[in-house]
């Protein structure tokens, strides 16, 4: 295998899974100036369910990462906002308490950085793909110093569009010269990091942290399942990959 494409929410950093630790804290600290007897446990449910429902729609998704603090204050309004009892200007509060308490909690995989550097002394070609915007995004790349490690960087807002737009990988391939057969894509989205490059001909490593069982469509199996990233770092895995020729 010659080069390596690297999603990075939750494949290399993690992203969701801070989610519920965060909203916990912004919630304790919202009830702490508000006073009442309103259930912590109950408000943190709320707010995850109306969470899960709001980005589970594919057109909203891609619409409200375009501006995540917004995207996140709607989560909030509609969680809380029905009965009236808290105004909105605090409700807005809860949720811009909840996106710093969450930046700050975001943290790179303890393997990731090595599996980086594995693969970067072997010769193996890197890119990073990713939706977001640039500013977030970048900020999060800066953070943690993973820029040194990929040959390209593709930011959903940058390109134009995103995964799973079908756009997104036959323009990766062609903006790096890169032929579909030598190339991996590596991601936790089963519909953006493995559907969506296999169908530009990308062989395709599935990051099923969470265990997840699923009917694949026919041509959409993984060509590979890990849990974790660290298992990048397992030889018979870096020898498959690296080894590859053809999917």
């Amino acid at each position: 295998m010659d080069t390596l494409l690297f999603d990075l929410d939750d494949t290399l950093i993690s992203f969701d899974g801070v989610t519920e630790f965060s909203w916990t804290q912004a919630v304790d600290r919202f009830l702490e100036r508000q006073g009442g007897t309103a259930s912590k446990a109950e408000m943190v449910g709320r707010i995850l369910e109306t969470r899960d429902w709001y980005w589970s729609d594919p057109e909203r998704h891609r619409l409200g990462r375009k501006n995540i603090q917004q995207a996140r204050r709607e989560v909030v309004r509609l969680a809380l906002g029905s009965q009236g009892t808290y105004p909105g200007a605090e409700l807005d509060r809860l949720a811009d308490e909840y996106s710093a308490i969450h930046w700050q909690a975001v943290h790179v995989f303890d393997a990731s950085q090595a599996v980086l550097e594995s693969f970067r002394s072997q010769g193996v070609s890197l890119y990073l793909v990713t939706n977001g915007t640039s500013k977030e995004q970048r900020d999060k790349i800066e953070r943690f110093d993973l820029g040194k490690f990929f040959d390209g960087i593709y930011i959903e807002e940058e390109m134009g569009f995103g995964k799973p737009d079908p756009r997104v990988f036959p323009h990766v391939l062609s903006s790096a010269n890169l032929k579909p057969e030598q190339v991996a894509m590596i991601g936790d989205n089963y519909l953006w990091d493995l559907k969506a490059p296999k169908s530009a001909g990308i062989f395709g490593v599935w990051l099923n942290s969470k265990k997840k069982a699923l009917t694949f469509e026919p041509g959409s199996e993984p060509d590979m399942v890990i849990e974790t990233i660290g298992d990048l770092l397992r030889p018979e895995i870096r020898e498959k990959l690296i080894l590859r020729s053809t999917p």
